[in-house]
């Protein structure tokens, strides 16, 4: 509450739950004011409008300081060729966990390799195809999502729990040229060893399409988001910098890969040597069971919508291995902010949408 107070000047008091706001905020509060209304008596006839109350420290932040976020990265790479380079420094190390299933760089690159040149001859693909891909979460999505863009192809993610008219509309929307199921792996099986498990030729260059994601759209109708190559690694750069990724970190994968923050867990964690966790959906659902997988898994990122991560973390006692907690795709309420950061965690709100390739604020 404001109660302003007429004596030799104009004073106010502000009442505030110390719960909600810190010192620091209700302070800019007072100066923001202050400012305003010292130019409102000099300037009675200026609109508004064009009432400036910020600070010079500030307006630099605001301007200067908040937009000073470029960044020099490789040019001409797609992820395929950071990920074969990954492979290669270190092939014996752990890439994706999936149950009592174990991929190491190597064994995962292979699968992948050969999984893609199944796909070049078997099917035709090539480069700029749109290959929807539907499967339950297993090592094996992971495998054939990096199988199509080996073959220069782009990957449209469709829940395997989508509604079949969704579905439907979204493969028949997107023109896709082959959808990878369980029934075309169960195909590849049958002849996967005649498959050469050695790298192919690089084929998509960073303007082509590495994957097309399907969003709600304003109408409700499915609506397609194109990425290309180049915008996907600009973003995972930035994310393995902001968020310290490296051979040492253990990412789980939670976000359903029809949702684009999952670009950053899949490709962030192999790109930078890290160790990806993938668990079933039974399990997502169980977040006592999930707590149990974090601790003994030694987990140290965490990247979901905040209602679930609430239900996970808030007011219990700190999983100490994790780093990072990273919020999207919901609003993120007060509550639900405070009850994270009061159980010890280092938390960030991320924000972007699908046409601005997964994230725009942080």
């Amino acid at each position: 509450t404001f109660t302003f107070k007429e004596g030799n000047g104009l004073d106010l008091q502000i009442n505030y739950n110390s719960d909600l706001y810190d010192p620091t905020f209700i302070q800019r509060i007072f100066n923001h004011l202050e400012s305003l209304l010292q130019y409102a008596i000099g300037n009675a006839s200026e609109p508004i409008g064009k009432i400036d109350f910020l600070s010079e420290t500030e307006r630099k932040q605001q301007l200067v300081d908040f937009n000073d976020t470029a960044k020099v990265y490789p040019k001409g790479q797609t992820i395929v060729q950071l990920f074969e380079e990954r492979a290669a420094q270190q092939p014996n190390k752990t890439a994706v966990v999936f149950n009592d299933k174990i991929l190491t760089y190597k064994t995962l690159n292979e699968a992948a390799n050969r999984l893609a040149n199944y796909l070049t001859t078997s099917h035709q693909v090539g480069v700029n195809d749109l290959l929807v891909v539907k499967m339950e979460r297993s090592e094996m999505l992971i495998v054939s999502l990096l199988a199509i863009l080996k073959a220069g192809a782009a990957y449209v993610p469709i829940d395997a729990h989508c509604p079949p008219e969704r579905a439907a509309f979204m493969e028949k929307d997107s023109q896709s040229k082959l959808c990878i199921d369980d029934e075309v792996l169960t195909d590849f099986r049958k002849t996967e060893d005649q498959y050469d498990g050695s790298n192919p030729q690089p084929k998509a260059k960073p303007n082509d399409l590495a994957y097309v994601i399907y969003t709600s759209g304003t109408t409700g109708q499915p609506k397609g988001v194109l990425v290309e190559h180049h915008s996907m690694m600009k973003t995972l750069h930035w994310f393995i910098d902001q968020f310290d990724l490296s051979s040492e970190t253990n990412a789980i994968q939670l976000t359903d890969v029809s949702f684009d923050p999952s670009i950053e867990d899949i490709f962030g964690t192999l790109a930078s040597g890290g160790r990806l966790h993938i668990i079933p959906k039974e399990m997502l659902l169980d977040t006592s069971a999930v707590r149990t997988y974090i601790d003994q898994h030694q987990i140290s990122m965490l990247n979901y919508v905040p209602k679930y991560l609430h239900e996970l973390l808030g007011h219990q006692e700190k999983l100490t291995a994790l780093k990072y907690i990273i919020s999207g795709g919901e609003k993120l309420s007060d509550y639900i902010r405070r009850s994270i950061l009061d159980s010890g965690y280092r938390l960030f709100n991320n924000y972007g949408p699908t046409e601005a390739t997964v994230d725009a604020l942080s």
